[in-house]
């Protein structure tokens, strides 16, 4: 049987207030829902009256309105229904519009907090039968789906033509399964069960497709069926990962293997020389303006130590700096503890190789308030090229995050999608 033209366009007036009412569906159209008085007209018996609906239905907001055409998947579509149901025991809405092409026949496009759906009905079942476990999965048209949540609704609103007819009230039972961005529904009446397919549309190709004004309404929640998109900017920062991760991990370890420097200088100083300032320890230095450590350390056991340590050439001092090291630890309620470090570091460089002296100065405690020092010794050791890691260390994580820039995103949109963390058999 050939549908109608979509010139064939058809109006009449509501056998109950005389509101002018158009007609854009096609054969199958079987109710007509007056907008302005609630009224259930009959198509197939001269637009008899079945049923008025009576009171206030509080409508949310839809970007969509009957009458409205516009081209989706290649077909002409005009939205010629709509309802708005509601979800039961819980305080969510949404509506679905009932579309019809002349060539393409009926779909629906499900409007959502700003997300929008396309979707139409089919005959096909899945592998399996489907089960109201969250995440059992299920094959359909070669598409792993699972189950996302199975709740029941009810209609708060009617409008328009419908290829049935649709009361306030009547309640349906869904269980819907994703395969971003396709979205697999069953839905059961106390009359029926049908299956329903539909794939998510970017919402800006809708208001694009229907000529709306304005920008589409960002959605603030993740839509079940909706895909994973990454941003230009994340796009990028990945590319830039996989390139320069790969030269800094290079670079690390290169640094690791030979960056650690030439040792110039291993002496230990005791309590007595550090006290009197005695302690002056030479060392040479091959080449000049190359980084230089001088690593101090001292095994203090519940103790603490400052040393102010000078760098000196001829007797000329060059660089003074000063380094504090601590150490305490002990048992308590069942548990050991320790804090502070018994090692210091400080980085230095000279501008002519040559014979160079280091004095040291200092003083110490036991305890928290002793003041005589620990008899412990300080190792002091320097070195010479040295390379420090952690900037290339730094470089490294900072490329490894650039390239996981799309897969910690994603993995942060599907958690967003499931409100939970996702199995690890994903």
């Amino acid at each position: 049987m050939p549908h109608p033209s979509n010139t064939a366009l058809r109006s009449i007036q509501c056998t109950q207030c005389s509101a002018p009412l158009e007609l854009h569906g096609g054969r199958r159209v079987e109710s007509l829902t007056c907008p302005y008085c609630g009224s259930v007209l009959d198509t197939k018996h001269e637009f008899k009256i079945l049923k008025k609906f009576r009171g206030e239905i509080k409508k949310i907001y839809a970007p969509l309105e009957l009458g409205m055409q516009g081209k989706i998947k290649g077909a002409q579509f005009t939205i010629i229904g709509v309802i708005q149901y509601h979800t039961i025991g819980e305080y969510h809405s949404w509506y679905e519009f009932l579309m019809y092409s002349p060539t393409h026949g009926y779909a629906w496009l499900e409007y959502d907090n700003g997300h929008f759906i396309f979707s139409y009905r089919v005959r096909e079942l899945p592998d399996r039968e489907i089960r109201q476990i969250t995440k059992y999965r299920f094959t359909f048209r070669h598409n792993n789906f699972k189950v996302y949540e199975f709740y029941k609704a009810k209609i708060q609103y009617v409008a328009g033509e419908l290829t049935w007819v649709a009361n306030v009230g009547d309640q349906v039972k869904l269980v819907e399964a994703v395969s971003p961005p396709y979205i697999y529904t069953q839905e059961k009446t106390s009359a029926e069960v049908e299956y329903t397919l539909g794939e998510y549309l970017d919402p800006q190709i809708v208001y694009q497709a229907f000529k709306l004004t304005g920008s589409a309404r960002k959605p603030k929640e993740v839509h079940p069926a909706q895909p994973f998109a990454a941003s230009a900017l994340l796009q990028g920062l990945s590319k830039a990962g996989k390139i320069f991760t790969p030269l800094n991990l290079l670079a690390l370890i290169a640094i690791l293997l030979v960056g650690s420097g030439n040792k110039v200088l291993i002496s230990h100083v005791n309590p007595d020389e550090y006290l009197a300032g005695s302690a002056e320890k030479p060392f040479t230095v091959n080449k000049s303006n190359r980084l230089i450590a001088l690593n101090l350390y001292s095994d203090l056991d519940n103790a603490w130590a400052w040393y102010d340590v000078e760098v000196q050439k001829s007797g000329a001092p060059l660089f003074s700096m000063s380094k504090q090291i601590s150490y305490y630890q002990g048992y308590e309620g069942g548990e050991h503890w320790s804090e502070g470090s018994k090692k210091a570091r400080a980085y230095f460089k000279v501008s002519e190789p040559g014979v160079y002296t280091i004095q040291v100065w200092g003083e110490g405690g036991t305890g928290n308030r002793g003041t005589t020092p620990q008899n412990r010794s300080l190792r002091m050791e320097v070195k010479e090229g040295v390379i420090v890691s952690r900037y290339f260390i730094a470089m490294t994580v900072l490329s490894l995050l650039a390239l996981m820039a799309v897969p910690l995103s994603k993995w942060h949109f599907e958690n967003k999608r499931w409100g939970e963390y996702e199995d690890d058999d994903d």
